[in-house]
């Protein structure tokens, strides 16, 4: 509690005082007269009050009555304060004035439950190191020696150099990195899935806008320009199906197959089948073999078997390029198509005719040039197109055929061609246009190359047999007449 000495009172009072006489300065005594007025302005003479209060202290004072010391918020004489109330573990304590601390309290500290205390233990170990088979302890850090500023805390609570964390690039063998060059090929694999579609590859198509078209495009360019259109093709192998666009039903495995726009329906296997010489292929036509191909631009329902077998029209089979020498299989003819019941308009054909052509269609012996094979027999008779024309000119048709240049020692010569391809590039995902080099094989072409089907020749050298028999037996008949005359 705070007590009031007299000095602080005769303080008060005399405070009090100096504002009521600054207050009633300029005012007449109590045995001051004033002459009658008949005209008043302000209190009346008589006032017993004043007409505006005004505040001493915390008191409101008119001049009625007396205030005291409490109505303007001091303390009375001889009035104490308590000491603060102390905090239990169930009721909050209550402000008061501090607890005077006793002799020999200097070092401790004034407690909640208003005890003078020494605080618990507030000075804490270094950190406890932890071993191979225990865990280690919360604590300080530990000081780090002098000349250990470039060092790390270690879990055994050391300062020490940690292990070499410079990783080189990973092996098949060993983890490490991914280099540079791994991650450029990384970027450049895109893949698009949607239901039944399937797209791995740099510059692939996305399917999501093309349904259910049951597509498989593996590797980069392939089926690059699909569209909506196109239905059921699969690409395996870099620029498979490259141009395919809407076509339909196409299947091209290995790289560069069916590279140019095509119709539906066509199946190439094989580096660069369907791709090598660079042709739009029609409907519905086979490829199998390196580089099968056709030499004519949309050739329909054809078939090339073989390394660099190629056809030059369509309905037509190729087996083997121009160096096979033999066609070898376990039969020894090839069936047609021969019933009696589909056929009509039958009738005896003239042998005499048959002779007659058989007499006008020569027989020659010549060998091959160069460019067409170099396995193909240089001693050969048969006949020359441009005769058996004149003969059977159903058997004879003329398609533009390529060869490959040879160079002066007889070997096939290539050269270098350089495509423009439009992609995706992998790091923007704007379309740009690349320039790309191939190797080629050089190839020229000759037009109108004529080739015969010998199918008709057999039975009309059948017919000439015929012939030349019932002329023999004339013959004999009309010698067995003059013998017998004698």
């Amino acid at each position: 509690m705070v007590k009031l000495t007299k000095e602080d009172l005769k303080a008060i009072i005399d405070g009090i005082w100096s504002r009521l006489s600054a207050k009633l300065a300029g005012k007449a005594d109590s045995g001051h007269t004033h002459p009658a007025q008949t005209d008043v302005s302000g209190n009346a003479g008589t006032a017993a009050k004043l007409k505006t209060a005004r505040k001493i202290g915390n008191a409101s004072f008119d001049g009625s009555t007396n205030i005291t010391l409490a109505q303007i918020g001091a303390a009375a004489s001889g009035h104490t304060h308590e000491n603060m109330t102390a905090a239990t573990a169930s009721a909050a304590g209550k402000a008061g004035l501090v607890p005077a601390p006793a002799a020999g309290t200097q070092t401790k500290f004034l407690r909640a439950d208003g005890t003078w205390q020494s605080p618990p233990n507030t000075t804490y170990g270094d950190m406890k190191a932890a071993t191979a088979s225990a865990a280690g302890g919360s604590g300080l850090v530990p000081a780090p020696a002098a000349g250990a500023q470039a060092k790390f805390l270690r879990g055994d609570g050391t300062w020490q150099n940690p292990p070499n964390t410079t990783y080189g690039v990973a092996t098949t063998s060993a983890n490490g990195l991914m280099s540079s060059s791994d991650k450029s090929k990384l970027n450049d694999i895109n893949m698009s899935l949607n239901r039944s579609n399937l797209a791995i590859g740099l510059n692939i198509p996305s399917f999501s806008s093309r349904g259910t078209g049951g597509f498989t495009a593996v590797g980069c360019y392939a089926l690059k320009s699909l569209t909506t259109d196109a239905i059921g093709c699969t690409a395996i192998g870099c620029s498979a199906l490259e141009s395919n666009g809407g076509a339909s039903f196409n299947t091209a495995v290995g790289s560069d197959t069916l590279v140019m726009t095509c119709g539906d329906g066509n199946t190439a296997i094989g580096y660069m089948a369907g791709g090598a010489t660079r042709k739009t292929l029609g409907n519905n036509n086979t490829l199998i073999g390196h580089m099968a191909d056709t030499s004519a631009v949309d050739v329909n329902n054809s078939m090339a078997l073989g390394h660099q077998s190629s056809v030059s029209a369509s309905n037509q089979i190729s087996l083997g390029n121009s160096s096979i020498t033999q066609l070898r299989c376990k039969v020894t003819s090839i069936a047609s198509l021969s019933d009696k019941r589909v056929k009509e308009d039958i009738h005896p054909a003239d042998t005499g005719i048959c002779l007659k052509d058989v007499l006008r269609l020569p027989v020659t012996r010549y060998k091959y040039k160069d460019f067409t094979g170099t396995n193909l027999d240089n001693h050969v008779t048969g006949w020359m197109a441009d005769d058996y024309e004149k003969v059977f000119p159903k058997g004879v048709q003329a398609n533009d055929e390529m060869f490959p240049v040879l160079d002066e020692n007889g070997n096939e010569t290539f050269e270098e061609v350089i495509e423009t391809r439009k992609i995706i590039d992998p790091e923007t995902g704007e379309e740009k246009e690349v320039q790309e080099v191939r190797q080629q094989r050089k190839m020229f072409t000759l037009e109108k190359v004529k080739t015969i089907t010998p199918s008709e020749a057999l039975p009309t050298l059948w017919g000439a047999v015929q012939e030349l028999a019932k002329q023999v037996e004339n013959i004999t008949a009309e010698l067995n007449k003059l013998k017998a005359s004698g």
